[in-house]
């Protein structure tokens, strides 16, 4: 029986110490608040739409994945500090997501994304969208 419990725990403490490691990525939960975005679009009703929802956030390396609720996955890279940032090519111009996050002692209480599309037609205006989250809650994730 202590042979057995010796070989346990030459296994639990390796495992132990690997499981911890693995919490190398967060995640944190937001609550959309505000919206603002350029008058007689779609994106102004799309983003009225999105008031309440969450925003979830989660970080791996210097990458950010923006999830709202059933809104498509966004994966922003990292700028600076508290700015990340993404854009696509289409054959109509460019779509631009970006997100800047306010902290207060390490924890987001903020984040604002702005999508912009830029038109490669110089008679088309540039449309964008802001939407504002505050903090919820915290929850940590693993990634394996």
């Amino acid at each position: 029986m202590i042979s057995i419990l010796k070989k346990l725990k030459k296994v639990i403490v390796p495992l132990i110490v690997l499981l911890l490691s693995t919490f190398i990525s967060n995640a944190q939960k937001l609550i959309i608040t505000e919206v603002d975005a350029a008058k007689n679009s779609f994106f102004d009703e799309a983003s009225i739409q999105t008031l309440g929802k969450k925003m979830n956030l989660n970080f791996s390396g210097h990458t950010l994945a923006v999830k709202i609720e059933s809104e498509p996955e966004l994966i922003l890279t990292q700028l600076s500090d508290k700015y990340f940032e993404t854009e696509k090519k289409t054959k109509d111009g460019t779509i631009k997501f970006s997100i800047k996050l306010i902290t207060s002692n390490s924890i987001i209480t903020t984040a604002e994304l702005t999508g912009t599309i830029i038109p490669n037609d110089d008679q088309q205006k540039k449309v964008w969208w802001t939407v504002t989250a505050r903090q919820s809650d915290i929850v940590s994730v693993s990634s394996m």
